[in-house]
């Protein structure tokens, strides 16, 4: 992996410099705003976030998950992620039972997207009927453009803590 385009201004480097990944196509800017979540529920959809800017017709993404279940004896319900359009008339999901943080990634292709179409992220103590008990934990969604995971970085705009490196 080969760092590429980033932005250095004194003793801060900016989080959405580019990367070149000579195995596929790799877009590694999140469109996911305030993606670092770290949110635990059982609720039937915690973790909403609309995305930046619209998705692109006929557009290869890749949307990556980390959190864990936690069934506290519960066996019907785990995390599910879901990336939908408002109208849920297309919708991506991640199915995430795993009870230790893991990392999962889907890629799509979106066919077409009408002008307007707004999509979100929201997360699901999955399936919504029955037993509550046990809840989910979502630490960060990333959806980047391309077909390659990258590692989470947060989206243009998202206010972070400066990062320091310093030589010596």
């Amino acid at each position: 992996m080969i760092l590429n385009n980033a932005t250095i201004r004194g003793d801060v480097i900016l989080p959405n410099a580019g990367v070149t990944n000579f195995g596929g196509i790799v877009g590694n800017e999140n469109l996911i705003p305030n993606s670092q979540i770290n949110e635990t529920s059982n609720r039937y959809g915690f973790g909403i976030r609309r995305l930046s800017q619209p998705l692109k017709s006929n557009t290869t993404y890749t949307l990556t998950l980390n959190g864990k279940s936690i069934p506290n004896g519960n066996t019907t319900k785990y995390l599910r992620c879901f990336l939908y359009d408002t109208n849920w008339k297309k919708s991506w999901s991640i199915e995430l039972p795993e009870t230790e943080n893991t990392t999962k990634s889907i890629t799509f292709t979106t066919g077409d997207v009408p002008l307007g179409t707004i999509y979100e992220i929201a997360s699901y103590w999955y399936p919504s009927d029955g037993d509550r008990t046990g809840n989910a934990t979502v630490n960060w969604y990333k959806l980047e453009e391309g077909d390659k995971s990258t590692p989470w970085c947060p989206a243009i705009g998202d206010k972070l803590n400066p990062v320091r490196f310093w030589a010596g």
